[in-house]
């Protein structure tokens, strides 16, 4: 008697430039798509932007553009 085990594998795939939109992954059977260190590069980057330009202008204003919060902030950390 032949016996056959199948296994499911669960595709992971890291997020990069050019990837196509999580719907066609999810189509093709990606499972997860992670976005691995490029949000803390990307926020690291503009961050840096940021600090160049206050210490540059000397103007305060931008800093305050698009932040969140700090009930915002606390509400991402609070246990679900």
């Amino acid at each position: 008697m032949n016996k056959m085990t199948v296994f499911t594998l669960h595709v992971s795939v890291l997020a990069w430039p050019g990837l196509p939109p999580g719907s066609t992954l999810a189509a093709l059977g990606v499972r997860r798509l992670s976005g691995g260190s490029a949000l803390s590069k990307a926020v690291f980057g503009s961050t840096a932007s940021l600090a160049a330009a206050f210490l540059a202008s000397e103007d305060s204003g931008p800093l305050a553009a698009g932040g969140m919060t700090y009930a915002d902030i606390n509400a991402l950390m609070a246990t679900r």
